[in-house]
């Protein structure tokens, strides 16, 4: 049983034209509702008393 699964994937593997797309990187582009929006720019203090 082992060998009927090792010449399998030894076969399966020298395929040159198998494709295994990234799940993040080969995903279509997203498209947001707020492309337009502008992000407010924070200063210092904001960002010392936000991140804890």
């Amino acid at each position: 049983m082992c060998n009927v699964a090792a010449d399998y994937y030894q076969d399966f593997f020298k395929a040159s034209n198998i494709v295994r797309p990234h799940p993040y990187t080969d995903l279509p582009p997203i498209e947001y509702d707020n492309n337009n929006e502008v992000i407010p720019e924070v200063t210092l203090d904001e960002l010392i008393n936000t991140v804890p």
